[in-house]
């Protein structure tokens, strides 16, 4: 999802208000243009086995040429080697022959966690995808619709197609979605989504732009962007390992495939090195107002008034979820300090590493037995072996898969469960509550320090927005916005990376996963949350018929799969293959028995006990209740409850 890419030019800006919009410029007063931006089309109300290929070794040739265009054409990708192809930590690094030494620590790329096929799910690879991509040329060239003409810009898309209404999920809590959010950095770095490259300047085509630029094109008719001259949005193709001749290029992943905390930990002995104290165990970290922060970044950065030295920035670019980082930090520190009383021998490395193991372990757990459930349901996931209910050890692991991270569930299923963030974020201090635009705390990061304990508890006390076909008006046009009035629509960007990336088509995606194709628009209508006939009206004014929808547009639309999912069918199949494979494609999962990190049995049953509210407890310290889900709003049957009430891991079966 775009929110991990790098923008250029972004300053933080005071808190405000969404009613604080003026522009001098045009002697606009701010109705005139909350106007222009309630001018969308209310399209109906709402109701409350892997494609993967292997790393090409050829050495990389040239983009072939192509004409670039803001509005339909696109070049093709620069082409370029695996970003992380060795470095792998204390006993995991591959040895001549490509074995894998036995190791209880997994390495920190991730490498040899399939002994058999050591570079299955290390950082560098390409990303794994469930269909072959559509690209039009069967090589780099963005998807066309079946007549051979172009798919509409990507920002009419995200305009006509997706509102703009906010109606609260009373079910889960806004720290979903960061959750969600940790897991997408933690599994996906597209490679060179973070390079600065400008496709437009001042919303205007930049005169001989890069090879690479791929912009998405702002209608003349636009009212909101046209209104003020912005006819194009930056951006940037990510890069691709070379294609064997006439065959499709493949993105690469420069973060590991797994559920390892490679945003905290890095992907490279180098990045992972530059983190540690190399004293106790510890990881850097310094205690400001009595806790533990990351340690500032001395090079500095251009997007926030402060930056931190971490393995992925993008943790901390949008600050909430820097929660999520910063719980992670804390518990590792914790755990080193706790296993160092009970272990007076170990030295700095295995403190550090059994720290890891146990940190990782519990993240996974939470990710498996307590978000996924709420995505795709309970039921759901205990069917098809996600999770179980046995409290022994799980014996799934499969040296025959690939846990290569699925393009389809970072680019597509992840961009669709932004569609949970409010516009605003709710801070709560002492009994009264304080609403902050969510434009205003990108790059905000001292401010977000000094407020994080208000922000923190909103993060449990705020509902998210139900998942639908509707994001905020934030979202949509006004986020790293710096000090201008306004900022860039994340979803037309979001859809315009899908495009890169080449998805197939919405109907090949239910084939594929057992739901058979959609003949007519009326089969398709009937597959609706809510089925309306302004939608089907407006689909197929962009679409020439129901074979061209894209994937992220069919998909979106869908009824949830059963009543305790979040997503249809279609996203949901995606996100079972995506998370069947990261438990089953690796050996160090944390239920995995009879490998060389596993657990025993002891410990593996002290691990599943602590859930993410004691975890949130003892990383931050001032809380002290909270309600056992932290997940779900606090409710008669979810009430809340001291942090000493909780379970904790005992470190002494930690020997």
């Amino acid at each position: 999802m775009y929110i991990t890419r790098r923008f250029e030019g972004i300053s933080p800006v005071p808190v405000d208000s969404l009613w604080n919009i003026h522009d001098s410029r045009l002697n606009m007063p701010r109705l005139r243009l909350l106007a222009a931006l309630f001018i969308v089309m209310v399209v109906c109300p709402q109701s409350n086995g892997y494609y993967v290929t292997t790393l090409s070794n050829t050495t990389p040739g040239p983009s072939p040429t192509s004409t670039t265009s803001a509005t339909t054409s696109a070049p093709s990708p620069t082409t370029t080697r695996s970003a992380t192809t060795s470095g792998g930590g204390s006993g995991g690094a591959t040895v001549p022959g490509n074995s894998c030494p036995r190791s209880k620590y997994r390495a920190i790329n991730s490498n040899c966690a399939n002994p058999d096929n050591p570079s299955w799910g290390q950082a560098g690879q390409p990303f794994g995808r469930i269909l072959p991509p559509n690209y039009a040329d069967g090589v780099s060239r963005p998807p066309i619709m079946s007549n051979g003409s172009e798919y509409v810009s990507a920002r009419s898309i995200s305009f006509n197609v997706f509102s703009i209404d906010e109606i609260d999920d009373t079910s889960n809590t806004l720290l979903n979605y960061f959750i969600s959010q940790a897991i997408g950095i933690d599994l996906s770095l597209p490679s060179g989504s973070n390079d600065v490259v400008t496709c437009c300047t001042n919303g205007q085509l930049t005169s001989n732009p890069p090879d690479r630029c791929f912009p998405v094109a702002i209608p003349v008719n636009d009212p909101i962007y046209a209104f003020f001259d912005i006819l194009c949005l930056n951006y940037a193709r990510v890069l691709t390992s070379p294609g064997q001749a006439g065959q499709p290029v493949q993105q690469i992943n420069e973060a590991s495939s797994l559920l390892d905390l490679s945003f905290l930990y890095g992907t490279s002995l180098t990045q992972s090195n530059n983190l540690r104290t190399f004293s106790g165990g510890r990881l850097k970290a310094v205690r400001r107002n009595g806790v533990e922060w990351p340690v500032i970044d001395p090079a500095g950065c251009d997007w926030a008034d402060v930056c931190y030295l971490v393995a992925d920035r993008r943790s901390y670019q949008f600050p909430m979820s820097g929660t999520v980082h910063l719980l992670f930090l804390r518990e590792h520190n914790r755990l080193a300090n706790q296993l160092r009383l009970v272990n007076t021998g170990w030295s700095d490395e295995v403190l550090f590493q059994e720290a890891r193991r146990i940190n990782i372990a519990q993240y996974q757990s939470m990710v498996y037995y307590e978000y996924l459930p709420r995505v795709l349901g309970r039921a759901n996931m205990l069917s098809n072996r996600l999770i179980y209910e046995s409290t022994g050890f799980a014996t799934d692991y499969n040296r025959f898969q690939n846990p290569a991270t699925l393009a389809e569930y970072t680019e597509v299923v992840q961009a669709f469960l932004v569609s949970q963030i409010p516009g605003s974020i709710n801070a709560y201090n002492n009994g009264t509550i304080q609403s902050v635009r969510l434009s205003s705390l990108v790059g905000s990061l001292s401010s977000f320090e000094a407020s994080f304990e208000t922000f923190f508890v909103g993060l449990t006390r705020q509902n998210t927005r139900v998942v639908d076909t509707s994001f905020s008006i934030e979202w949509k046009n006004f986020m790293y916005r710096g000090t201008a009035t306004l900022g860039q629509d994340l979803l037309a960007l979001d859809i315009q990376s899908m495009r890169d990336f080449g998805f197939a088509r919405y109907n090949d995606y239910r084939l594929r996963c057992g739901l058979g194709r959609l003949a007519t628009w009326e089969a398709f209508n009937a597959t609706l949350k809510a089925p309306c006939a302004k939608t089907i009206q407006r689909l197929q004014s962009i679409y020439t018929t129901v074979d061209d929808l894209e994937l992220f547009v069919g998909a979106a639309f869908e009824k949830p799969l059963t009543s305790e999912s979040l997503l249809g069918p279609t996203f949901s199949c995606i996100v079972k293959q995506q998370f069947l494979a990261a438990r089953t494609g690796d050996r160090y999962f944390f239920e995995a028995g009879g490998q060389d990190g596993s657990f025993t049995a002891a410990q593996l049953a002290e691990i599943r006990k602590v859930k993410l509210s004691k975890l949130m407890c003892s990383s931050f310290p001032t809380t002290s209740s909270i309600q056992a889900d932290v997940l779900s709003p606090v409710s008669a049957t979810n009430p809340l409850v001291t942090c000493n009430s909780l379970p904790g891991l005992n470190p002494s079966l930690f020997v």
